[in-house]
């Protein structure tokens, strides 16, 4: 039957008031694998995309009142009569609109308002696939390319967000706990990445992240896995792995989100205050030796010692810097 979903995309979007607004609440972890009622994730440019299987999302009732003081973007597509439609609001009002629906006859796409660019370079490119062949129907193609140049969310992207599963609020039940720490520093992971200018590689397994990058005129690669001799420490944010040679590491979820910090920070000094605020939040209040009280746990289970740090380097009075070292039989691979 095709894909048929309809999707919002809240620009810094606050995700536990838009859950409220929206009527859903958090029920475990997603996968872009399994299609999914209703989901949420996180793009890495600070979009907040919510994604609806069968069109459930009633957008004409939700877009002006989920707009209010904020940029909204929204997209519908039906693969099965090649529909679809991209739609932007701001302070509860319409923008832009952009349609593609042969059911009602159109062979190009209906616009209102002046959508950005770059709608006119999408259309010029389009109107060449078409001409070269009539018989198809590129411009269903128009709303969803747009969407993904305007906040991230598309084919390409999919598989690198963290989705989490969503349903309706049922005021008969309580509400569920949030997801583990450690699924949102997984997601804070990505975009700290790609703020170092690295960009997700298609991988058809996806049993590991591949990513690469421009830098000084060389194209690097990095695949989220930091090894030594002997023994290799490897780290899948995917399948939320850590593995030290042949043996996968039962680390606690503080230690886990610990380690992504520290990984997704390799080579930079994370400062205590910053540790603290990411992994207990700015209101907690803390002992004075907590952080050091982890670290060094989690240098325990490294088997890391302090004197000699393979992984984890204390600078003294700053806070800790993760040192990522590889073998000299792989290609050399950067980290940001």
């Amino acid at each position: 039957m095709g894909l048929s979903q309809n999707w919002i995309a809240v620009r810094d979007g606050d995700e536990d008031a838009l859950l409220r607004e929206l009527g859903l609440t958090r029920c475990g972890e997603g996968s872009w694998e399994i299609r999914l009622k209703y989901a949420c994730g996180r793009l890495p440019n600070g979009w907040l995309v919510f994604t609806a299987d069968r069109m459930a999302f009633k957008l004409d009732e939700l877009l002006p009142r989920l707009s209010v003081d904020r940029d909204v973007l929204a997209g519908e597509i039906e693969e099965h009569i090649t529909y679809s439609r991209l739609v932007a609001f701001r302070d509860g009002v319409r923008s832009w609109s952009v349609v593609c629906n042969p059911e009602r006859g159109d062979r190009r796409l209906v616009v209102e308002g002046e959508p950005p660019e770059p709608f006119n370079k999408i259309c010029e490119e389009i109107s060449l696939q078409q001409d070269s062949d009539p018989e198809a129907n590129y411009w269903c193609d128009g709303p969803t390319r747009l969407g993904h140049s305007l906040c991230g969310y598309g084919d390409s992207t999919i598989a690198t967000i963290v989705w989490t599963a969503l349903e309706p609020i049922d005021p008969r039940r309580p509400p569920r706990p949030a997801p583990e720490l450690r699924t949102r520093i997984a997601a804070d992971l990505l975009p700290q990445l790609y703020a170092n200018g690295w960009a997700s590689v298609a991988n058809p397994r996806m049993s590991e992240l591949e990513l690469e990058r421009q830098r000084d005129g060389e194209l690097q690669e990095l695949v989220i896995e930091w090894t030594d001799t002997p023994g290799d420490l490897e780290i899948d944010i995917l399948s939320r792995t850590v593995r030290a040679g042949s043996s996968e590491l039962h680390l606690t979820s503080l230690e886990q989100s610990l380690l992504y910090l520290l990984a997704a920070n390799a080579g930079r000094v994370v400062t205590r205050e910053e540790i603290l605020d990411t992994l207990w939040g700015v209101d907690y209040v803390a002992e004075s030796n907590v952080v050091d009280r982890q670290i060094r746990n989690l240098r325990a289970r490294l088997q890391n010692d302090w004197r000699q740090p393979r992984f984890i380097a204390t600078v003294p009075g700053r806070g800790y810097r993760f040192l990522p070292t590889f073998n000299d039989a792989e290609p050399s691979v950067q980290t940001p």
